[in-house]
């Protein structure tokens, strides 16, 4: 934990906000990969680029390009690439919302044995929205 918490109370609701922001992030991230998703697909075919190949496919270009450090030497290696980043992507938010998911029934479960009664999740998820909204935009001002 980063934040500094006074008492056991601070403590299990730091735990739950935690929990309750990677959930919030992979979700908001998710939407966002998929319209990247989307865009790539675009731009593949106004490119004029026939998408002849399986997400697998792409997904295994991304993965060996990443691993070895190559890069992509023609527009149908790229095209996979681009589409094999952005399912990367994808796939890595949906995993986190897994995780996110698992973090949460986890610190219900903490709260219940502990009998916490002094917040709720869905408390704590409104002010990790708000929190979050905020922040956005005090960025877009700047």
């Amino acid at each position: 934990m980063t934040k500094s918490v006074d008492d056991d109370v601070a403590c299990m609701r730091e735990v739950m906000r935690r929990a309750c922001w990677d959930l919030y992030y992979h979700e908001r991230e998710l939407t966002l990969a998929h319209k990247k998703l989307g865009a790539v697909k675009a731009f593949i075919a106004r490119c004029g680029i026939e998408h002849k190949f399986t997400d697998h496919e792409a997904m295994s270009l991304y993965d060996s390009f990443s691993d070895e450090d190559k890069e992509p030497t023609d527009a149908d290696q790229f095209a996979r690439y681009l589409v094999g980043d952005a399912l990367n992507d994808v796939r890595r938010h949906e995993d986190g919302i897994q995780e996110g998911h698992r973090n949460i029934a986890t610190a219900k479960k903490m709260m219940a044995r502990g009998k916490y009664t002094e917040f709720t999740v869905d408390e704590v998820m409104e002010e990790v929205k708000k929190r979050e909204s905020d922040r956005v935009r005090w960025e877009d001002a700047q």
